[in-house]
């Protein structure tokens, strides 16, 4: 039996959320705001992990759309640092699927278990702060869709092991 190994990354505002499936279970996550600070300092967490999982896919979010120059450079950095290594690297957008991020985050926690104490819950005004493990849930929403949503060529590839 092969084994999946998937490494998805996301990233929101100053943080940047690792998550690690194998099989299709999650077995490692991570928020870092070091990754956030600035794509040198995400480059090197990203070699850590990398070093520590050896992921046989890295999915890195998309940087068309997002807003926040920094954001995106450290997604353009991540995804071109997870290239110059052997394992398969895609970047992929998150289909909108629920009213809103949190109750996607609600969905996917009940399909994960191992995440759902870091469900975060709504914000309550627009004026508060967005929880720092949201970053969580993008990163294994972009896992989710690629997984089991119908890209077979990914699939595959994650199979490969």
């Amino acid at each position: 039996m092969h084994e999946n190994r998937l490494l998805a990354i996301a990233a929101s505002g100053q943080r940047v959320g690792f998550v690690f499936l194998q099989d299709q279970e999650v077995v490692f996550w991570q928020v870092s705001r070091k990754a956030g600070s600035s794509p040198k300092k995400a480059c090197a967490v990203l070699k850590q992990i990398m070093a520590n999982l050896n992921p046989a896919l890295v999915l890195v979010q998309s940087a068309d759309g997002l807003k926040g120059k920094k954001r995106k450079q450290v997604l353009n950095r991540i995804a071109r640092a997870a290239s110059d290594t052997p394992c398969l690297v895609q970047r992929g957008c998150l289909q909108r699927t629920h009213a809103n991020k949190y109750a996607a985050a609600a969905a996917l926690a009940d399909r994960h278990p191992a995440l759902a104490p870091h469900c975060p819950p709504a914000r309550q005004t627009k004026d508060s702060g967005e929880p720092h493990t949201i970053v969580l849930f993008t990163a294994l929403g972009l896992a989710d869709q690629y997984l089991n949503e119908g890209n077979p060529v990914l699939r595959a590839a994650a199979a490969m092991g």
